[in-house]
């Protein structure tokens, strides 16, 4: 089984409101599912599409993963990790655990 680094809800909402970091948060859930909400400032890369979006990805950044519950971004984490990107890191719980959270969503 592949390993992937996770992130809390409260530790990424502290690295986006101090800015201290530079942060590429990409949200690997459909177009379809985006619509019903996202975390504020996210690029989209779905899951489908990211093995053929590597250029997409920024490697001087850290990159933070998300999808619905986590497990895509987890799958996506290992992926970039296995073909040498380094600072990337899954959002446990997904957009789910962020809005349930109370975080503000776009």
């Amino acid at each position: 089984m592949a390993s992937f680094s996770e992130i809390e809800v409260a530790d990424l909402d502290d690295i986006l409101t101090g800015l201290k970091v530079a942060v590429q948060l990409v949200d690997v859930r459909t177009p379809q599912e985006r619509g019903h909400g996202s975390i504020p400032n996210s690029d989209i890369v779905p899951f489908e599409r990211v093995a053929v979006s590597f250029d997409r990805f920024d490697r001087t950044s850290l990159i933070v993963l998300y999808s619905q519950t986590g497990c895509r971004s987890a799958a996506v984490c290992a992926l970039l990790e296995n073909h040498g990107f380094e600072n990337v890191v899954s959002l446990r719980g997904g957009f789910h655990a962020w809005r349930t959270s109370g975080l503000r969503v776009a």
